[in-house]
């Protein structure tokens, strides 16, 4: 349908009278059964929009042109497209991608930017331990040289230590 004269490209069935709107120049197999439920007439602005609309539930974070090149798509006719799938809260625009060098404004549809930030947070979890409140006053009492191993001695150690633990709240039992 949307290939150089000569090659093949495969496409839903379903989405056949979009393909038709989209590239009417380029025709779809003959043998191709008709469907007359899917049959409706489309104008290339809802085709595109249709089409996008099924690429995006399948792909993560793409750029206009990488969304609409395949489909022989401007990326000002994909951008349009994209602009009502985000008026419609399916798609939304962004910088999705940090190791991108190229600037360019990226796609994703909205349950699978949900389920990637849900991943990376439940990876993020997975990476932190939590201590226990005795490891923690440990730390924090070698941190603020008042474990016996980190004292320091005199006068002017005493004066760094007490404004170091100035507003510090423990239990009494972790003070002893």
């Amino acid at each position: 349908v949307l290939a150089p004269p000569g090659e093949d490209v495969w496409i839903a069935i379903e989405r056949a009278a979009e393909h038709r709107a989209l590239k009417p120049e380029r025709p779809i197999d003959p043998e191709l059964p008709r469907i007359p439920r899917l049959e409706k007439s489309s104008t290339e602005e809802s085709a595109s929009v249709e089409i996008l609309r099924s690429r995006l539930a399948i792909s993560g974070p793409r750029t206009a042109r990488e969304l609409g090149a395949p489909l022989g798509l401007s990326p000002a006719a994909a951008t349009a497209a994209l602009a009502v799938l985000e008026a419609e809260g399916v798609a939304f625009r962004g910088h999705f991608r940090p190791t991108r060098e190229v600037v360019d404004l990226e796609w994703c549809d909205r349950r699978i930017l949900a389920r990637i930030h849900r991943q990376m947070l439940e990876t993020r979890r997975r990476e932190i331990e939590p201590v226990t409140p005795a490891d923690f006053s440990r730390f924090l009492f070698e941190w603020q040289r008042v474990s016996r191993d980190a004292r320091g001695r005199g006068s002017e150690a005493l004066a760094a230590t007490l404004a170091q633990l100035e507003g510090f709240t423990a239990a009494a039992a972790a003070w002893e």
